[in-house]
């Protein structure tokens, strides 16, 4: 079913993202391909339940919205959805619904297979691609979306306090990674993405894939939280107790403080990235591999980044990742990670736990 507040904030979200798109959109298609999600889909209908492989939404500049759902989710939509069967009868109902001139489609999540479709479905239609105003849309969110991502954050935060226990009663990577997981279900989360541990070397890889290594520090362990479809990503080491491993631990730690200390409206993305390496390489270590953050949302990876090509500068509702790190190769790695809001004053840290990691 959706969120209880139904309409009125779905009909929101549907005319920023016209209001992003500029004049000449009549209407947008939001497509869920079978194998390709859009979670736009789930941005404009709220759905809290269901895959929704087929589904489409058809917005309007004035925030209405037509629903076509497939038979199998016509109890998770709700009432007022249009409902198919098979093919022909989804093309039945989305000819009327989309007798305009213009259609905007979601490009970056619209197949060319789905895009041919389209295009035979509305032959005389000019179909532009809003993914550009998508991106835009969600990259700010609202009361509603940030409800959800402070919850989704402070069960991850609850799941980090827990990971010494856990790493203590564990004897393989795998075993802390299925402890981590369990605790995200009992809390009335599911994971993110697949959770990485990764012990010793391993931890110098920053994707790592866990797997049945035995425990030894450090322990980078890096997890999320998903809730009413929001998503966390947190990150904890366990690092050792050599002085090596403990002067990269704080080192990021100190870093991570003061890329939290810059963000606030108005400073660019790519100016906290650049700060980080500095700072990194003042203290002995190598720049990034990787961006200092990403934005969160219905995605884990939501639309923009805090690195060296980003774009984007900083405004209220913006939510983000801040996961300094050090990677000795060969030999270890230290990362922490944690979820920020950005507020009309500054900073909320959306995982901040009482015990620090």
């Amino acid at each position: 079913m959706p969120w209880p507040s139904g309409g009125r904030s779905m009909r929101r979200r549907v005319k920023r993202l016209f209001s992003c798109a500029g004049e000449g959109v009549e209407a947008m298609v939001i497509v869920n391909s079978p194998g390709c999600i859009d979670y736009t889909f789930f941005y404009v209908t709220g759905y809290q339940h269901g895959l929704f492989e087929g589904a489409v939404a058809v917005l309007y500049p004035d925030g209405r919205r037509e629903v076509v759902v497939p038979r199998l989710e016509a109890s998770a939509a709700g009432p007022e959805v249009h409902v198919f069967a098979n093919e022909e009868e989804k093309r039945q109902l989305l000819s009327p619904l989309l007798d305009v001139h213009t259609i905007g489609f979601h490009g970056q999540a619209c197949p060319y297979t789905q895009f041919r479709t389209l295009q035979s479905l509305f032959p005389r239609a000019t179909l532009t691609d809003v993914s550009s105003a998508v991106r835009e849309a969600r990259m700010v969110k609202d009361e509603e979306e940030i409800d959800a991502l402070r919850r989704s954050g402070a069960l991850a935060a609850e799941v980090a306090r827990a990971l010494p226990e856990m790493a203590e009663d564990a004897d393989t990577e795998a075993d802390i990674r299925a402890a981590v997981n369990y605790r995200l279900d009992r809390a009335g989360a599911s994971p993110a993405f697949d959770t990485i541990v990764a012990c010793g070397s391993h931890a110098a890889l920053p994707h790592y894939t866990t797997g049945t290594a035995p425990r030894r520090r450090p322990i980078l362990v890096d997890f999320g939280a998903r809730y009413r479809r929001y998503c966390s990503d947190v990150t904890r080491t366990l690092a050792g107790p050599g002085e090596e491993q403990q002067r990269a631990h704080e080192a990021v730690r100190e870093v991570q403080f003061l890329a939290l200390d810059m963000i606030e409206p108005g400073v660019a993305a790519r100016e906290i990235h650049e700060r980080v390496n500095a700072s990194l390489v003042r203290r002995g270590f190598s720049p990034l591999p990787h961006a200092t953050g990403h934005s969160l949302g219905l995605e884990v990876h939501d639309g923009f980044s805090l690195s060296e090509s980003s774009q984007v500068v900083l405004e209220p509702g913006m939510v983000m990742t801040v996961e300094p790190g050090v990677y000795i190769s060969g030999r270890f790695g230290i990362r922490i990670e944690d979820d920020v809001l950005v507020t009309s004053r500054g900073c909320e840290v959306l995982t901040r736990e009482k015990k620090k990691i």
